[in-house]
């Protein structure tokens, strides 16, 4: 992940092997390109200030997917006080 800058904040790394057997193609040919879903959990990934962000997949050191998102600060609301409660 990158802020604003283009400075990397956030480096998630991780190996992905795909067989034959999670290809829902079973005449799927080796080298073929193949959909394989993936999620990946951002909650805490510490963002350090609102700006705007990019967010880049990389397959083998190349960019394979890229995504902007704007951080936003959210000021904690405060509860109204009923006092008929």
């Amino acid at each position: 992940m990158m802020g604003e800058d283009g400075q990397p904040i956030a480096d998630l790394t991780g190996d992905l092997n795909v067989t034959r057997g999670t290809d829902p193609d079973p005449d799927a040919i080796q080298g073929e390109n193949a959909m394989v879903p993936m999620a990946f959990v951002l909650q805490f990934l510490p963002i350090p200030a609102p700006g705007v962000y990019s967010l880049n997949v990389l397959v083998n050191g190349a960019i394979q997917w890229s995504t902007t998102f704007r951080a936003l600060l959210v000021k904690p609301s405060t509860p109204s006080i009923d006092p008929s409660d």
